[in-house]
């Protein structure tokens, strides 16, 4: 069989501070993804994709400094995906797979002091269409992913940085999150 997949993307990123204490940005990009394949699958059965996505994928944040070692921030982004070849090959018969959108909300604080460094990080993780795998495989064993149409990831992450020499460093992260479909 024969594949061609084609990705042009454009990207645009700006910082601007407010003020000494203030600062934000904005992120943008443009994504166009061309699909086109056809043939025979591995289990011998003719297959055709065509697909086109064009995704926009924003992203506005900003960073507040309380003083000099103290930050808090904030940040949304919209995300989008499209379906790997083996989505659209493995899909159940009559369905085609979506692409995946998700909006990212985080929040959080930084704190450094010479060699100590901590920050707590918050978010939240809504999908449309997640892919997700359904628990089966395909016949060389890779995951068969399904569309569920509301989804959704919330935690909060800890990391801590302790420089104690100029060559050892303690790090530590601690996730605890909620994942449900």
């Amino acid at each position: 069989n024969r594949g061609v997949k084609k990705d042009f993307t454009v990207y645009w990123k700006n910082t601007y501070a407010f003020t000494k204490k203030l600062e934000g940005f904005v992120d943008l990009q443009y994504r166009r993804i061309d699909y086109d394949a056809s043939g025979k699958e591995n289990r011998q059965f003719d297959f055709a994709v065509n697909k086109q996505f064009n995704f926009f994928n924003p992203k506005l944040g900003l960073t507040y400094a309380i003083d000099q070692q103290n930050q808090v921030y904030a940040s949304y982004a919209v995300g989008n995906r499209e379906p790997v070849r083996d989505d659209f090959i493995d899909a159940l018969a009559g369905t085609t797979p979506k692409h995946e959108s998700m909006g990212d909300l985080e929040a959080g604080w930084r704190w450094r002091k010479r060699n100590l460094y901590l920050n707590v990080n918050y978010y939240y993780m809504k999908y449309k269409n997640q892919l997700v795998p359904t628990g089966k495989v395909n016949d060389v064993g890779a995951l068969i992913r399904t569309n569920v149409a509301d989804s959704y990831r919330t935690g909060l992450e800890l990391e801590a940085n302790w420089r104690i020499s100029s060559k050892i460093s303690w790090m530590a992260n601690l996730t605890l999150s909620e994942n449900k479909i």
